[in-house]
């Protein structure tokens, strides 16, 4: 087994749960110094709070930046990629809500958000307490 080295980041810390009183929505929380995610979907909704750091993001057909306080919204079966946009990297919360669930939850008609991100304090709040 490798020892980590003193005074170096691991390339990523990640945490993975399931929230069962929302529903079994999944919750994976990290930080992420080097670590690229190449282009890939899910069949769920995700909802990426950015804490810090700042994420590059090929989205929609179009390069993304997201940064501390920034919300990243994704739609079931939509191509996205991941990625540092700094020696930092970022950390971030990423929820992912089946279609239905999230319909449920929040009203959002079933597998669309419109928007590609937002920056709310109150929504942000409320996603770092699950």
């Amino acid at each position: 087994m490798a020892a980590p080295i003193p005074g170096k980041r691991p390339q990523r810390a990640l945490t993975y749960r399931r929230h069962c009183a929302l529903g079994g929505v999944e919750i994976l929380s990290g930080h992420a110094v080097q670590h690229r995610y190449p282009r890939h979907f899910h069949d769920t909704m995700g909802i990426a709070v950015i804490h810090g750091g700042r994420e590059l993001c090929w989205s929609r057909g179009a390069e993304r930046e997201f940064t501390g306080g920034d919300i990243a919204l994704f739609n079931a079966g939509e191509i996205h990629d991941g990625r540092p946009g700094g020696e930092q990297g970022w950390t971030y919360d990423m929820l992912h809500v089946e279609p239905a669930r999230m319909h449920a939850l929040l009203g959002v008609r079933d597998g669309w958000f419109d928007a590609v991100s937002l920056r709310d304090p109150q929504t942000r709040a409320c996603a770092r307490q699950l």
